[in-house]
């Protein structure tokens, strides 16, 4: 009974919440409904997306803030949601949603969400269908057209049942089209349907991440090998093998430069140099061109934007195995590693002294990477493509 109560309830602050909406008027042409759980490469491309659409009226949603591998808020967090407040009108429902009436002032901006961008044919974009978007149109007949982008689809720390949530496998009929960030992801999605006895008809795009590639580019200094990790420090990165990669490197003049984990909490290490976070984008720039090498251990992965960001700065690239890496990285151009053991750490040590004694194969992939990020990762072509896939002009 109180259950039934409770659920009532909901219901009456969900209708609450569209006759409210009713009242929200607007002339905006896209909404864009996201997450912002970090300062991750994901949270990065949707603001890239948002940017890409100039032309356009926008109000841009996020829904939640929720990442399981890090406890808090970073100091660039609130640098990003500033940088999407400047792009139009800005949503952040979490806010408004927390306090002792949660679950029910959730679902009253569920209503009020639903009425506003159900009134009209609408475009949204969202990172993924989280239950509180699903609940939101569950049982109702959608006017907008609903793109899904995609960044990663594989189990690496889920379940197939985990990725088929992930995969908004039960909206299918309500999706026009998927956004993929990389080609494998097709058939991994393909393969989840399968595994879920569902045919796949939901329309496909892939569209490229985008990075800045630097106008200049000269081959780096030869006296020694800079090899970079930059990712922020929680679990799912493996610093661990990185560290341990650095720690036990005996060769000379190979120096490691690690962005992102709090320097206090590891042993210094004579061949390497500790950063912490680093807010100022021109650093971290030039950090990227300085660096011959670009050391990538994540547990999961979709297709990393640092990827991107190291090829067109000309680095040869070493990564764990995860997510659709290899759809860019192969022998061509770095090393893909398996896992953390002293087989692997031995590896990737035995790589680097082959890239320090043999300058013209570094040289080769250096030209081979930054050639390549200039090919797939222009800011051009990603522009063009969003604004010729929601037929923006």
């Amino acid at each position: 009974m109180k259950q039934y109560l409770i659920q009532l309830i909901g219901e009456i602050y969900y209708l609450a919440g569209k006759i409210y909406g009713t009242f929200h008027t607007n002339e905006n042409q896209l909404f864009f409904i996201f997450p912002l759980s970090s300062i991750g490469g994901a949270e990065l491309v949707h603001l890239d997306i948002v940017k890409a659409i100039k032309n356009k009226k926008k109000e841009i949603v996020i829904w939640y803030r929720h990442n399981p591998w890090m406890k808090g808020r970073s100091s660039q967090d609130y640098v990003l949601e500033a940088e999407f407040k400047k792009q139009g009108v800005f949503w952040f429902f979490e806010d408004k949603i927390k306090g002792q009436f949660e679950n029910w002032n959730k679902r009253f901006y569920q209503g009020f969400l639903f009425k506003c961008i159900n009134k009209k044919d609408k475009m949204v974009i969202i990172r993924n269908g989280d239950s509180d978007f699903k609940k939101m149109i569950a049982k109702h007949k959608i006017k907008f057209k609903l793109f899904i982008v995609t960044h990663n689809a594989y189990a690496e720390l889920e379940s197939d049942d985990g990725i088929a949530k992930y995969l908004d496998l039960d909206m299918s009929d309500q999706i026009s089209q998927r956004i993929l960030i990389t080609d494998s992801l097709s058939d991994v999605i393909d393969k989840t349907y399968d595994k879920q006895n569902k045919v796949n008809n939901v329309k496909e795009v892939i569209i490229y991440n985008a990075v800045t590639i630097p106008k200049t580019f000269a081959h780096k200094e030869k006296n020694r090998l800079d090899v970079l990790f930059a990712a922020r420090d929680s679990y799912e990165k493996q610093f661990s093998l990185a560290y341990e990669i650095a720690r036990s490197c005996s060769i000379e003049h190979i120096h490691f430069h690690f962005v992102g984990p709090k320097p206090e909490k590891y042993q210094k290490l004579k061949n390497a140099t500790f950063y912490g976070e680093i807010k100022d984008q021109e650093k971290m720039a030039s950090l990227y061109n300085k660096c011959h090498v670009f050391l990538l251990t994540s547990l999961s992965e979709g297709f990393p934007r640092s990827i991107a960001e190291a090829m067109a700065n000309g680095a040869v690239i070493i990564t764990t195995d995860v997510g659709s890496i290899k759809d860019h990285v192969s022998e061509k151009n770095g090393l893909i590693i398996k896992t953390n053991n002293t087989e692997t750490i031995l590896k990737v040590q035995e790589y680097l002294g082959l890239l320090k004694n043999n300058s013209e194969l570094l040289i080769k992939i250096s030209d081979y990477n930054r050639e390549y990020a200039m090919a797939n990762f222009a800011y051009s072509q990603f522009e063009k493509k969003y604004n010729e896939l929601l037929s923006l002009g």
